[in-house]
C-alpha cells in the first residue's frame, strides 16, 4: 500500500473519530498499523480509540509502541498512566505521568491527572499542588477546577471547594457535575435556595436522571418542605425502583411527618439483608427510640463502624458517629456516647479561627458605638412583623418559635440566612472596597430602606397574612446593630440557657451549616465568652426592644413563659400556644424531633452525666464566666 493510500485512510479514520465511530475508526487504524508499524500518529490514534471504547490492555499495548517508537511522545506517556490507572497499576501510572511532565513542563492536563491518581493514593498535599499547576497553566481548566474541589470536600474545606466549583462553572456553564457538587457544598452551608437550583439546573442537564431527583428531595427536606421532597424521591423510584438514595430519602421524610413504622418497614432491608449503607443507619438512628429499635441500630453501626468501609465518606463517618452517640446517650451509656461525639467532632473541619472571631467582635463593637448608632442613617420603615430570636445554637431558639407559631397570627419561617448574607455582601451594595462592618460608614437611609424591604418581601412570600413572622437565626446575635439600622421597632427574644448544656448540645450536634467553632471544647466556651461579650454591649448601646427567656425557666413554668412570649409581640392569648407540639409546621432544624414532643425538662443539667470530660470547656468559660457552671447565668447588665 502507498503512502499516498496510507495518508489517505488516515484522514479517513480522523474523520470518523470526529464523528465518534469509534469502532470503524479503529478497525481502518488498525489496517494502517498492520501496514506501517513506524507509523507513530497512526498507533497514538488507535490507543486512544481503544481507551475510549474500554479495550485497555490493547490501549497498552499501542501506547507502549509509541513510546518504543518516540520515548519522547508526552501523550502517548499521559494515556499509558490513564489506562494504568484504570487497570489499578497506581506506581507505573505515576512514573508515566510525571515522564510526560519531564517532556513537557506545561502540559497542563498531565498536571490533573497526576492530580488525580496522586488524591487515590492519598498524597493530598502533592495532588492540591498538581491541580494548582494545571491551573496556573490553563486558567481555564474547568476539570482541574473541578478535581481540586472534590479534594478540598474530602478535606472539608467546604468553603474552598464552593469557590472552586464555582470557578469550573465559570468556564463550563453546562458542566451537570460541578452544578451537583456545588449544590452539596451549598446544602451543607445552610444555603438552601441556591442549593436546590444547583440540583434543579443538574436536572436539566441530565433530564431523567434518578441521582439528580434524589438530590433535589434532599434539599426539600431541608427546607421542611415535605410532600414536594416525597414527590421527588418518587420519581426517582419510578426510574429506578431499587434506588438506595431515594429509598433513604423517602423513608426519612416519613420520619419527619413522624410515621415511623412505615418509615422503618421501608428500611428494614438494610437490618434484614445486612446492607452496609451509612445513609440507612444514619436515618434510622433518627427515629428507632419511637420505635423500640434502637438496640438492633445500635447494633447496625458499630458493625459498619468496625468494617472500616472505605466507600463510607468523611462526613457520612462522622454523622455515625454523632448517632450513636445520640443512642448511647438515650440509654444512659455515657462514657461510650462521649467517646462516640469525641470521634465524630475529630473527623470535622478544623475550620475555625478563634483570633479571627475575637477581631470580628472587636470590630462590631468599636464600629456599632453610641456616636455612631445616633449618628447613624436609619431606615423609615415601621414594620412590626419582624420578630428576631437569637441566642447560642441549641438554647431553645426552635423551642421558643415553634410555641409561637402555634399563634394563628404568627408565622415561623425557621432559619433565614437573609441578614448574614446582606451583610457579607453589603460592601458590593455600597460600592467600596472595605469589608462590614467598616463599610457602614458609607450606609445611607436610603440603602437601609432598600435592603429593609428587601427583607420584608423576604419574608412576604412564605408567611401570607401573618402579623408576626418570626426569623429563628441564632447568630443573628451578631447582626443585632445592623437589624437596628433597618428595623427600629423590630422585636428580639434572646434565648439564654446554662453555658454548659449549651455548649455541650452544640457538641453534641451534626449541624447541618456552619458553627464551624463547636467542634472543639476549648473553641466553643471561646466562642460562648465572645457571644456574651457582645450581648453585654448590644444591651448598653442598642435603643432596641429585647426579651430574655431563659431555656431552664420556660420548661420548668411553660403556660407563665409561654404567655410572655405573646404578650411581648404584642398579640391576644390562644391556648394552641400551650399544645406547640400538635403544630404540623415542618421544623427544619436539629430540634424537629423535640419540638414535636410535650415539653420536658430531661435536657435541664445534662451536662452533670459528662462532668469528668468538660475541663476544656470549663477552663475557656472561667475567662468570661466566674459565677457556678451548674446554675443559669445571671442577668446580663
Amino acid at each position: 500500500m502507498s503512502t499516498e493510500q496510507l495518508q489517505t485512510m488516515k484522514q479517513q479514520a480522523l474523520k470518523l473519530l470526529r464523528e465518534n465511530r469509534l469502532v470503524e475508526a479503529g478497525t481502518l487504524l488498525s489496517q494502517i498499523c498492520a501496514q506501517n508499524g513506524e507509523d507513530v500518529d497512526a498507533w497514538y490514534l488507535l490507543s486512544s480509540v481503544h481507551g475510549m471504547l474500554g479495550n485497555m490492555d490493547e490501549a497498552d499495548r499501542c501506547c507502549r509502541r509509541v513510546i518504543a517508537l518516540n520515548p519522547d511522545h508526552s501523550q502517548a506517556h499521559l494515556n499509558l498512566g490513564n489506562v494504568l490507572l484504570s487497570q489499578g497499576n497506581l506506581d507505573e501510572a505515576v512514573v508515566h505521568y510525571q515522564t510526560a511532565l519531564r517532556i513537557n513542563p506545561g502540559y497542563a492536563e498531565a498536571h490533573c491527572n497526576l492530580g488525580n491518581i496522586l488524591e487515590s493514593m492519598g498524597r493530598d498535599h502533592e495532588a492540591q499542588a498538581s491541580y494548582r499547576q494545571a491551573l496556573s497553566i490553563n486558567p481555564d481548566f474547568a476539570i482541574a477546577y473541578f478535581n481540586l474541589g472534590n479534594l478540598l470536600v474530602r478535606q472539608q474545606r467546604l468553603s474552598e471547594a464552593q469557590e472552586s466549583y464555582r470557578q469550573a462553572l465559570r468556564i463550563n456553564p453546562g458542566y451537570a457535575d460541578a452544578h451537583t457538587n456545588l449544590g452539596y457544598i451549598l446544602s451543607h452551608l445552610g444555603w438552601l435556595d441556591e442549593a436546590l437550583g444547583c440540583h434543579q439546573r443538574a436536572l436539566q442537564l441530565k433530564p431523567n436522571n434518578a441521582d439528580c431527583l434524589c438530590n433535589i428531595g434532599i434539599v426539600l427536606e431541608l427546607q421542611g418542605k415535605l410532600d414536594a421532597a416525597m414527590e421527588s424521591f418518587d420519581q426517582a423510584l419510578h426510574l429506578d425502583p431499587n434506588h438506595l438514595k431515594a429509598i433513604v430519602g423517602k423513608a426519612s421524610v416519613l420520619a419527619r411527618q413522624r410515621k415511623f413504622e412505615a418509615a422503618y418497614e421501608l428500611l428494614r432491608p438494610c437490618l434484614d439483608s445486612g446492607i452496609a449503607d451509612a445513609s440507612a443507619a444514619i436515618t434510622l438512628a433518627s427515629f428507632c427510640h419511637h420505635i423500640n429499635r434502637c438496640a438492633e441500630v445500635i447494633a447496625l453501626i458499630e458493625r459498619l463502624l468496625g468494617q472500616r468501609n472505605q466507600s463510607i465518606g468523611q462526613h457520612d463517618l462522622a454523622t455515625l458517629h454523632f448517632a450513636l452517640g445520640n443512642l448511647y446517650d438515650a440509654i444512659g451509656s455515657f462514657d461510650d456516647a462521649f467517646n462516640h461525639y469525641h470521634q465524630a467532632n475529630e473527623l470535622k473541619s478544623r475550620g475555625y479561627d478563634p483570633l479571627k472571631h475575637v477581631r470580628f467582635v472587636d470590630s462590631l463593637i468599636t464600629i456599632y458605638n453610641k456616636d455612631f448608632l445616633n449618628n447613624a442613617p436609619h431606615g423609615k420603615n415601621e414594620s412590626q412583623r419582624p420578630v428576631f430570636i437569637i441566642g447560642m445554637p441549641r438554647s431553645g431558639t426552635s423551642l421558643v418559635e415553634q410555641i409561637l407559631a402555634s399563634h394563628p397570627r404568627i408565622h415561623g419561617a425557621g432559619e433565614l440566612e437573609v441578614i448574614g448574607r446582606m451583610t457579607d455582601a453589603l460592601p458590593a451594595e455600597l460600592g467600596v472596597n472595605t469589608p462590614y462592618p467598616q463599610c457602614l460608614s458609607s450606609l445611607t437611609q436610603e440603602k437601609c430602606d432598600e435592603l429593609a424591604q428587601r427583607y420584608l418581601e423576604q419574608l412576604a412570600s412564605q408567611a401570607g397574612d401573618a402579623l408576626r413572622v418570626t426569623d429563628k437565626m441564632p447568630r443573628n446575635f451578631l447582626h443585632l446593630g445592623f437589624i437596628t439600622l433597618l428595623f427600629p421597632h423590630a422585636r428580639i427574644i434572646h434565648c439564654i440557657r446554662n453555658p454548659l448544656d449549651t455548649c455541650l448540645s452544640c457538641y453534641f450536634q451534626r449541624f447541618v451549616g456552619g458553627n464551624e467553632f463547636a467542634d472543639n471544647l476549648a473553641d466553643l466556651g471561646a466562642y460562648y465568652n465572645q457571644y456574651l461579650r457582645l450581648m453585654r454591649h448590644w444591651k448598653t448601646t442598642l435603643d432596641i426592644s429585647m426579651l430574655e427567656i431563659r431555656y431552664e425557666e420556660l420548661v420548668a413554668d411553660q403556660e407563665t413563659m409561654s404567655r410572655t412570649l405573646i404578650e411581648y409581640c404584642g398579640l391576644e392569648w390562644d391556648d394552641h400556644c400551650l399544645r406547640f407540639f400538635e403544630n404540623k409546621r415542618t421544623v427544619a432544624t436539629a430540634s424537629y424531633d423535640q419540638v414535636s414532643q410535650p415539653m420536658y425538662t430531661k435536657s435541664v443539667e445534662r451536662w452533670r452525666n459528662y462532668e469528668k470530660y468538660l475541663g476544656p470547656l470549663r477552663k475557656a468559660l472561667a475567662e468570661e464566666i466566674p459565677d457556678r457552671m451548674d446554675i443559669p447565668l445571671k442577668p446580663l447588665k
